[in-house]
This record gives C-alpha cells, structure tokens and sequence, in this order.
C-alpha cells in the first residue's frame, strides 16, 4: 500500500506565511470543490481557490461533518489485542459497568542483558480497573493507575493508541524493562481480503475527515498566533504518523496503524476545532461583561 502525505509540510508552512494578511484569497492544503464524493475524492486538483475579495465559507459547527461519533467500549472488549499487532497480549471486560484489563502481557528487555527479549504477565489472576478520564483529544481515554507502569489509552476502532508519562517501566521482579506505548491492535495474520479493502476505504475516509476538521479549525482561529499553532501541528502529523506505524506488524501490506492514527487525528482536530469555539465565546462574554462594568460606573 502506497503512504501519502495528507498535507506536504512545505504548503502548510507556506500557509504560515500568508494566511494572516491574505486570509480571504489562501488556498488550503487538502481543501476540495463542491465535486467531493462520500469518501473525500476531489473532482479536481483537490485545492479550492478562494478569489479576490470572497469571504470563506462559515465554518460548520463542531463535529457536525464527517468524523462521526467517538468509538466506544464495544469495539474493543472480548477482542485480544497486541502492542504493534505482533506482541504482548491485552484482553478488555466489563465487569458492573466498568471497564476492566482481563489480560495484559507487556513484552520488553532483560533490563540485566538488553536485547534479550523478557515478559511479563501483569494480569494473570487478577484484572486491572480502567477509569475514565474525560476525552481531552476527542476520544474516550482510560486511565490505568499501576503502580509500577501507569498508562491511559485513547479508544480507536478495534485498537487502542496507549501513552505512558514513563518512557520505559521497570519490573524488577521480572528484571524487565517495557515500554507499553503505542497502537494495540489485531494480528494482521487475522486479516481477510475483505477486511484488508475496509480497512483501506476507513483510511480513505478518515483522510477526508482530516482535511474537513483542519479547515474548520483554520476557520475558527482568529488570530496569527492561533493559525499557527493548528498549522504548525497538522504539518508534523504525517511523519509522526509514518514513525509510530514503522513497527506495526504488516503495515505495507494493509495500513491498519496509518488508518488508525489518522482516525485519532481527525477526533483531535475536531477536539481542537470546539476548544477554540469555547475560548473565542468565553473572551467575548468577557468583553460584554467589562463594557457592562463600565457603563454602569
């Protein structure tokens, strides 16, 4: 499978350089004509032109387009699932309502000898709790308290995307050294030709959420500064993309990661998109609220 770019880098740092002064005549990277089909593929060269003097279209309202509603809880209890679709093991449940870790293998180093491979079975007899933490990039997260390698994890379409405040765990007792972060998915060996053109078609659409949730975000930014920031973080996804996904088992071949990535991604701009549209509405009652003070003096 071909990996593309969803923006080249060099036309959204082209973007810092002119979408404040000319702000209504900017072409946005990924940006398509009205001759856009269900799954994002642009009738022409795929940039809308805005000419001299038109106004941008009013953005939509947060999360109304394509990127839909957050995966839930479903999609990923009772399915095994691997770190990078090859190793360890971890088996979600619910069990009164809660979300719990039946199973978690993490696979690392001999911290004594490293490069020699260890495991460890964190969750053989007794599960893990994992609490919800609110969806700070658009997706429900969990927070797994243990105490020798603490983590959270994002919930994704039959995987999770994992983060550790730790770069490695250590579990002495195992004289292992882990790092659990990163995509846990399916096996690709469990993949079908069917499953294989799905996945690709996801891929195909969450890039067009992307580029709908980036334009909504660029719309809602106000000033140079906030332009930016969205520009600047769009312009690193792709290879942070391309490094995360380096290691996924089969990756060439079916792009599970890459897909799943850009998912998180159109869930984060969207995130990103409402944080924007909240702050903007809080300084403007501010405003109101100061102007009223002054009156009344």
């Amino acid at each position: 499978m071909l990996r593309h770019l969803l923006f080249p880098p060099a036309l959204i740092f082209a973007l810092l350089l002119v979408v404040a002064p000319l702000r209504a005549q900017m072409l946005l990277p990924g940006a398509v004509g009205p001759g856009v089909t269900a799954v994002g593929k642009p009738a022409g060269s795929g940039i809308l032109p805005l000419s001299p003097g038109r106004k941008p279209r009013k953005p939509a309202a947060a999360g109304t387009r394509t990127a839909g509603k957050p995966p839930g809880e479903e999609t990923v209890i009772e399915h095994p699932l691997y770190q990078n679709g090859a190793s360890g093991a971890l088996e979600f449940v619910r069990h009164d309502k809660t979300l719990q870790i039946r199973k978690l293998v993490l696979r690392g180093e001999q911290s004594a000898k490293p490069g020699e491979v260890c495991e460890v079975n964190v969750a053989p007899t007794a599960t893990l709790a994992a609490t919800p933490a609110g969806m700070p990039a658009g997706l429900a997260r969990y927070v797994v308290e243990m105490e020798a390698c603490p983590f959270s994890f994002d919930i994704l379409d039959e995987s999770i995307l994992v983060s550790s405040p730790n770069l490695t765990c250590e579990f002495k007792q195992a004289d292992c050294q882990v790092n659990p972060s990163g995509l846990w998915g399916p096996k690709p060996a469990t993949f079908t030709p069917a499953r294989a053109k799905e996945i690709e078609h996801a891929r195909t659409r969450w890039e067009a959420a992307v580029r709908d949730s980036f334009r909504d975000a660029l719309a809602r930014a106000k000033d140079k500064t906030e332009i930016k920031q969205v520009a600047h973080d769009q312009a690193g996804f792709s290879s942070e993309r391309e490094t995360q996904c380096r290691d996924y088992a089969a990756e060439s071949t079916y792009g599970f990661c890459a897909a799943r990535l850009t998912q998180a991604r159109a869930f984060a701009l969207r995130a990103k998109t409402g944080q924007l549209e909240a702050q903007h509405a809080a300084e403007t009652v501010g405003k109101v609220g100061r102007k009223g003070k002054g009156k009344r003096r």
